[in-house]
């Protein structure tokens, strides 16, 4: 977190007009970086479909994306690109809407290879 420090010489009597405003600038610093933390915990807390168990099937008609009554099935042909990180593999619909498939999933490096070439195949890079 970058911080700026700004050192300001006021007479006793304006302090008490400063405080409030020190308060804020100190809020407005803190709140941004606790907020996104709360929200994620809220609404895992909020949505049991988040915590059940996760099914992804992967052939070569698509990825089907199953968790608790909820199912959700992708063709190839809607992805536009995918990308590969250390942790997951992203299946991009959009530019800037992947559909991200943890490494985890895969039992063996085995599967991790075999999923990289079918993607590769199916999707251009």
């Amino acid at each position: 977190m970058v911080g700026v420090i700004i050192v300001a010489i006021f007479r006793p009597a304006q302090l008490g007009q400063v405080w409030p405003a020190a308060i804020v600038g100190v809020l407005f610093l803190v709140l941004p970086q606790l907020l996104p933390g709360w929200v994620v915990r809220q609404q895992w807390k909020a949505n049991p479909s988040l915590r059940s168990p996760h099914q992804i099937q992967l052939s070569s008609e698509g990825v089907v994306w199953s968790a608790g009554n909820a199912r959700t099935e992708y063709r190839w042909n809607g992805f536009v690109s995918w990308r590969e990180d250390e942790h997951s593999f992203y299946l991009f619909r959009s530019p800037m809407q992947p559909v991200v498939i943890p490494k985890r999933f895969f039992s063996s490096q085995g599967d991790i290879d075999e999923f990289r070439s079918l993607a590769g195949s199916m999707v251009s890079k």
